[in-house]
């Protein structure tokens, strides 16, 4: 247990007994009123086992397995929190961003490992290119 909150709730326990008892000696009840301020917290849990490996047929472009992931959210704050996810994917270039948008519908973009793809590729996948023009590099929605 946290050494600082134990001296901070023996502290609160000794002021209300002390402002208590003059009050329990006057009419035999006491009462007290505190608040308390907590720091917000967040934490990010998984909701399922993640499958994040999975091969691309040859023919269709199909995954073997779908990609999946799930999380839970808890906090103790009263207002809305966004929830950012970030994908990156190797290129020629180094490690650039794989997630899009395009026409309303996210998508993650993927690498051919065994041949690393120019940037260039990725750019053309993220315009909607077909994949002669966007080699070792395909783009899935994220849904």
């Amino acid at each position: 247990m946290n050494i600082n909150f134990l001296k901070k709730f023996l502290i609160l326990v000794c002021v209300f007994i002390t402002s208590t008892l003059s009050a329990f000696a006057e009419n035999n009840v006491a009462s007290a009123e505190f608040s308390f301020q907590i720091p917000q917290y967040l934490r990010i849990e998984p909701m399922t086992s993640p499958v994040l490996v999975a091969n691309i047929t040859d023919r269709t472009g199909n995954l073997a397995v779908p990609l999946s992931s799930g999380f839970k959210v808890v906090t103790n704050s009263p207002d809305a929190k966004t929830l950012y996810l970030k994908a990156n994917t190797v290129t020629q270039g180094g490690y650039e961003e794989a997630m899009f948008e395009r026409g309303g519908v996210v998508y993650i973009a993927f690498a051919n490992l065994a041949k690393i793809p120019k940037s260039s590729s990725l750019a053309n996948c993220k315009l909607g290119a077909n994949s002669t023009d966007s080699p070792g590099v395909v783009a899935y929605p994220v849904t």
